[in-house]
């Protein structure tokens, strides 16, 4: 009797605690969705010659390397998440040429 119970109470807590978060966990997933969604339809339709598709990238390649050089190079392909948690700065020590902030 007592382990039936104790299932009985388990299973009770478990729905009501599933009831209460899965429509959290709807709005984040639609978020992820629709973030990630945004940065598909930003890189543009898929290509079909590989080709082509090589000579794109090496045009893009290129044409970062010129803006680099140019002190102008800004990388635009994938935007932050929004979301996201911040990530902890990387530590210099250790490195060579390299200073500790």
């Amino acid at each position: 009797m007592g382990t039936e119970y104790l299932t009985s109470q388990l299973c009770d807590i478990l729905i009501s605690h599933l009831k209460k978060c899965l429509p959290m966990l709807a709005d984040k997933i639609s978020q992820k969705q629709t973030y990630h969604r945004d940065i598909l339809k930003d890189l543009g339709e898929e290509p079909t010659d590989p080709n082509q598709t090589m000579i794109l990238l090496l045009s893009h390649f290129t044409d970062s390397i010129g803006k680099s050089i140019d002190g102008k190079y800004t990388y635009t392909v994938m935007r932050p998440d929004p979301n996201a948690k911040p990530q902890k700065k990387a530590s210099s020590k250790g490195v060579p040429g390299q200073t500790a902030d």
